[in-house]
């Protein structure tokens, strides 16, 4: 089904190269339709994650982030498998489409 998501969070500046940042994120997803319009009973749900994460500035352009997906609030629709947490590593590349003339 769809998938909605609301996130709002706050950030530390550690030091010039360093930030902690603090993210809570709301997933609500619509149980998921068969070809024929048939709904599937144990699909969809809702989530609410703590999400902190830390991310350090590598070059200028250049980042890399650790954070961890925290459910401190989950219903989901039947049975379902879900995850207690997840971890990820996120490596960010900036660049500009401007032209500098």
């Amino acid at each position: 089904g769809n998938l909605y998501v609301f996130s709002i969070f706050g950030y530390y500046t550690i030091s010039s190269k360093l930030n902690a940042i603090l993210q809570a994120q709301y997933e609500y997803r619509d149980k998921s339709q068969r070809e024929n319009s048939q709904i599937i009973q144990s699909t969809g749900g809702q989530v609410l994650y703590l999400i902190p994460q830390l991310n350090y500035t590598i070059y200028k352009n250049l980042s890399a982030s650790l954070m961890a997906y925290i459910p401190i609030y989950r219903y989901m629709n039947g049975i379902q498998i879900a995850n207690k947490y997840s971890l990820a590593f996120r490596i960010t590349k900036s660049f500009s489409f401007n032209k500098n003339i």
